[in-house]
């Protein structure tokens, strides 16, 4: 437990493959979200099964009472497996929800949406629909729920954007492109309707006018003094 912590905390982690116990041997996973009574987390199939030329996706539900496991959905990687540390798993954005569906994001660009008893809603494939997702430790940037829309961040080398995907059909609602050669590992964060989002070359604000299909953009974009590709937050007015 954390000092200011109440409540459960839940860590999803590695299960190793010397561990005798039963059941799957899942890699490493993201941090765990909880939605009411279910604790979500996502992991990456074992590397005995990669060994086979095939790699699996996993999204979990436990209990939070019991830590038992509720449901699994397990879906194959897509295309090209995108170059990253070896020690990185390409599971590593937490999911998140909305009570009623279940984002979760993989380090391919595969993003799927799921109802809360496991069951696939919508997916899409950002890597082979926009442009293959590439940075050196992996992608970690976690989705982001605003109103009706679910904010992706995608800075990678061949492309950088921002996304707003409708939450509960995967369509898109409007995309802001950053240009190229931005790398960033954090999650942009919505407040008072801004998008605010930290890359490897400064902080940026946008600012959509309209949450419609086709929104006006303001933005300032600050070089930062060292790379930040981290986490921003607010104090007041202060970013």
């Amino acid at each position: 437990m954390w000092p200011g912590r109440r409540g459960r905390v839940f860590v999803t982690s590695q299960i190793g493959t010397g561990i005798s116990r039963p059941g799957p041997r899942l890699a490493q996973g993201s941090a765990a979200a909880a939605a009411g009574e279910r604790a979500l987390g996502t992991a990456r199939s074992a590397p005995s099964e990669a060994a086979s030329g095939r790699t699996y996706f996993l999204v979990e539900a436990f209990d939070r009472r019991t830590g038992s496991r509720l449901w699994s959905y397990r879906f194959e990687a897509a295309g090209p497996l995108p170059p990253t540390h070896d020690k990185h798993n390409l599971a590593s954005p937490s999911p998140v929800s909305d009570g009623e569906l279940v984002y979760a994001w993989f380090g391919t660009g595969q993003i799927v949406a799921l109802d809360m008893n496991g069951k696939l809603v919508w997916q899409r494939h950002l890597g082979l629909e926009i442009s293959p997702f590439v940075i050196n430790w992996g992608h970690s940037s976690s989705p982001t729920l605003y109103r009706e829309l679910l904010v992706l961040l995608c800075d990678h080398e061949p492309a950088s954007y921002l996304l707003a995907l409708d939450k509960r059909t995967g369509k898109e609602r409007w995309k802001a492109d950053r240009g190229k050669g931005r790398q960033s590992y954090s999650t942009p964060f919505v407040v008072s309707a801004r998008v605010l989002s930290s890359s490897s070359t400064r902080a940026s604000e946008w600012t959509p006018t309209t949450l419609g299909p086709a929104p006006s953009f303001g933005m300032w974009a600050e070089r930062t003094s060292f790379p930040s590709r981290r986490q921003p937050s607010t104090t007041g007015s202060s970013i």
